[in-house]
């Protein structure tokens, strides 16, 4: 019989996360799924995960009308942060502030600090949510892009020196780079309208009966008020998996997947998962820890999967937080 959770997991509320978060979501379910409200354009490494059959996107059928509609918000919102330089995006999104009374500006900031503008009217806050979600990717995509092109001078600059240093000089292939996925780094984008929007696709487009994981720990506490930083919240150390190339993850999972390492952990995991009782989760957790051991890696990563300390009251799939 297979396993309850060898399905889809939905990853929320962002459709780009860390490689390492990405890698264990990979390792831990059969495929991970993202929901974005647009199209969109996507780093490399993730268009060859998408064909593998191990990461899907979903998006609602949308007019060009609406695409047209949502590229002009857009503009709109990243002009505006843009005439404050002395801030960061993230500064921005949660204290940005307008230096005259614009409509678009103080609209753009109230929803930024989630609450309606002032006066009587109130935003549809699924169009909102939808524009800052779409915002939020464009920006880690953007940081995404920066990071790659500054490896790729690092690498060639290297290349250069190397040559050098062997008495010949032989021009720089850039084409040998290649590009990686998002850097390991845990960012908080603290956005509830964004959320909000998210959780309306996933009543749309989500699959039934599916996990929810997420590298926010902020999600938790606002959409099943549970907070993962208490201690009756169960979190297990993961192994160090480090940065693996598209490839070599590739190969790795083929290879896990022959020796029938991942199915013991995934089944570990799904009973974690459906068991409420704590001290069959202790047990459960010490045999995931255990099964973690078969895929060979270093002990004592940096990553941490929490599990929240009671299925939701409101019926919901249980959540994750992947963390480090």
């Amino acid at each position: 019989m297979k396993s309850p959770l060898l399905r889809k997991v939905l990853i929320y509320p962002y459709t780009l996360i860390e490689e390492e978060a990405l890698s264990w979501s990979l390792i831990l379910f059969d495929q991970v799924t993202f929901l974005h409200p647009f199209p969109l354009r996507l780093p490399v490494p993730y268009e060859g995960l998408i064909v593998q059959g191990l990461v899907q996107i979903l998006s609602p059928q949308r007019t060009r009308e609406e695409i047209r509609e949502k590229d002009k918000r857009l503009r709109e919102i990243q002009t505006f942060l843009a005439g404050n330089p002395d801030r960061s995006f993230l500064e921005g999104l949660n204290e940005a502030k307008p230096a005259r009374p614009l409509e678009s500006r103080d609209e753009i900031v109230s929803l930024l600090r989630g609450r309606p503008p002032a006066g009587n009217e109130k935003p549809e806050n699924r169009l909102e949510g939808d524009i800052l979600l779409s915002l939020i990717h464009d920006w880690m995509l953007q940081e995404w892009e920066i990071v790659q092109s500054l490896k790729k001078i690092e690498a060639g600059e290297k290349s250069l020196s190397e040559g050098w240093q062997e008495g010949f000089e032989e021009a720089v292939n850039w084409e040998k780079f290649e590009p990686g996925f998002v850097e390991s780094r845990q960012t908080e984008i603290v956005c509830p309208p964004a959320l909000k929007a998210w959780w309306k696709l996933k009543t749309e487009l989500g699959p039934e009966s599916s996990c929810l994981l997420s590298t926010q720990r902020w999600v938790g506490s606002e959409v099943f008020g549970l907070d993962f930083e208490n201690k009756q919240a169960l979190r297990i150390p993961l192994p160090e998996i480090g940065s693996i190339p598209f490839e070599t993850f590739e190969e790795r999972v083929k290879s896990w997947q022959h020796k029938e390492v991942l199915k013991p952990i995934r089944e570990t995991l799904s009973q974690l998962i459906e068991t409420s009782a704590p001290s069959e989760r202790e047990g459960l957790a010490h045999d995931l820890q255990t099964a973690l051991t078969g895929l060979g890696l270093a002990a004592n990563g940096r990553a941490y999967l929490t599990l929240s300390p009671s299925r939701p009251s409101s019926g919901e799939s249980l959540p994750l937080i992947l963390y480090r």
